[in-house]
C-alpha cells in the first residue's frame, strides 16, 4: 500500500492496483474517487518515505503564522477530526 500526498488530496494505493481518493483538506475523509465505496475505519499503520522535499516544512510553515492564526487553524482542523472520527472529545 502506498499513499501519495500531493495538493488537497490523499491517494491510497493498494497492492492490486486499485485506489481510493481522499479529500485531505475541505471535506476530510470524504471519498472522492471511486464513488461506490464506504469506509468505515480510516486507522492504519503506514511507513513514509520520503520521495521529494517540496517548499517549506511544517515547521518552518508554522514558525511563519501569526499565533491567533495557528490557533483558529489549529481549532478548526480539531473540529474536522473529531466529525471524521466521530468522537466528542480530542
Amino acid at each position: 500500500m502506498g499513499v501519495l500526498t500531493i495538493g488537497l488530496t490523499y491517494k491510497f494505493f493498494f497492492k492490486d492496483g486499485t485506489f481510493i481518493q481522499v479529500d485531505a483538506e475541505e471535506n476530510i475523509g470524504e471519498i472522492e474517487y471511486p464513488n461506490d465505496i464506504k469506509v468505515t475505519d480510516w486507522i492504519f499503520n503506514v511507513e513514509l518515505n520520503v520521495l521529494e522535499v517540496t517548499g517549506l516544512s511544517s515547521l518552518e510553515r508554522a514558525n511563519r503564522t501569526k499565533k491567533h492564526e495557528r490557533l483558529r487553524l489549529e481549532k478548526e482542523r480539531r473540529e474536522r477530526y473529531k466529525c471524521l472520527l466521530n468522537i466528542d472529545n480530542l
